[in-house]
């Protein structure tokens, strides 16, 4: 009876099949000039930060350098879940394999994480200049501000 139990019981998901916001085709391509013009908007305005933030030199302070981060964050993020919402809607039912969206899970997971801790990151900059601001020069050294934005990056993973 035990067997019959252990492997009655085992289904694995191969794939999955994403319909969309709308089954009508008019509607999807409505909906996918949107999406996509959307996501050109953020990643040219984010573009648009991290070029100001790396290019003008009084904006060489931690909180542009956090804010270039965060941008950067941005980009990524939104770089793992709407060109797979591109296709859906650009092609119909989309068939996703298992490992496919579970990698996808994984980054999306990952970033928010990453983003959380940048936003800790953020916020202890905003603390010092505010709370400490005669020593707000030592204690946000660029050193510091490149440590806090790495262990941000690499502690989401």
């Amino acid at each position: 009876m035990e067997r019959s139990l252990e492997t009655g019981n085992m289904n694995r998901v191969g794939e999955f099949v994403l319909l969309g916001l709308s089954t009508r085709a008019d509607i999807r391509d409505v909906l996918f000039a949107v999406f996509l013009s959307l996501y050109t908007l953020t990643l040219l305005e984010n573009t648009l930060v991290i070029y100001l933030v790396c290019s003008h030199s009084e904006l060489c302070k931690p909180m542009y350098f956090f804010l270039g981060n965060l941008s950067c964050l941005e980009m990524c993020y939104v770089s793992v879940t709407v060109p797979s919402l591109l296709v859906g809607l650009r092609t119909g039912p989309c068939h996703v394999p298992f490992t496919a969206c579970m990698t996808q899970l994984v980054f999306f997971i990952s970033l928010t994480c990453m983003e959380c801790t940048l936003l800790v990151s953020m916020a202890y900059d905003r603390y010092v200049a505010i709370c400490r601001p005669l020593h707000y020069p030592l204690l946000m050294r660029p050193r510091v501000c490149l440590g806090l934005a790495l262990s941000s990056w690499l502690g989401g993973l």
